[in-house]
């Protein structure tokens, strides 16, 4: 009936789970304290990443209202360039938002032609920059509408 427990092997391995136990709470700790630190950095990407896309649907629609009403305006096909240029200017709102667009085209750096029946604009490396409190968001796109006779956008 002699047992010999070792007890020096006891106490490391009760000290072990203990040391466990406490790395654990540490690690808790530290995800739900950082979770909600993160999920307002996530919300606020989210909303710079938001106004990037609405800002790059607004300069499309901007450069496709101007377009149309050329178009309307029956301007000879060698006056098109000319007259975009006039009447973009009038339509400037002098916003942020509309990033390098208006003064590529104060400065002739697009092209807007009449190709067969259809009217073409291109305008390269239009460029924006959207800031926000966690990120700043810089986009560059091509714009390269077509449109009808009518001025409506050809699919």
């Amino acid at each position: 009936m002699e047992k010999i427990i070792n007890r020096k092997g006891s106490i490391s391995t009760t000290s072990l789970l203990f040391v466990a136990i406490i790395l654990i709470i540490m690690a808790w700790t530290s995800f739900i304290f950082s979770n909600s630190d993160n999920q307002v950095k996530s919300e606020s990407i989210s909303n710079t990443l938001s106004q990037v896309e609405f800002t790059q649907k607004y300069i499309l629609a901007e450069s496709a209202s101007i377009a149309k009403q050329v178009v309307l305006s029956k301007t000879s096909d060698s006056e098109l360039k000319n007259t975009y240029i006039q009447d973009s200017l009038a339509h400037k709102l002098g916003i942020e938002e509309e990033g390098n667009l208006f003064a590529k085209i104060k400065n002739g750096d697009f092209s807007f032609s009449k190709d067969g029946e259809q009217y073409v604009l291109q305008v390269n490396e239009v460029g924006f920059e959207s800031k926000g409190p966690d990120a700043d968001i810089k986009r560059t796109f091509d714009i390269n509408l077509r449109f009808d006779k009518d001025g409506n956008l050809a699919t």
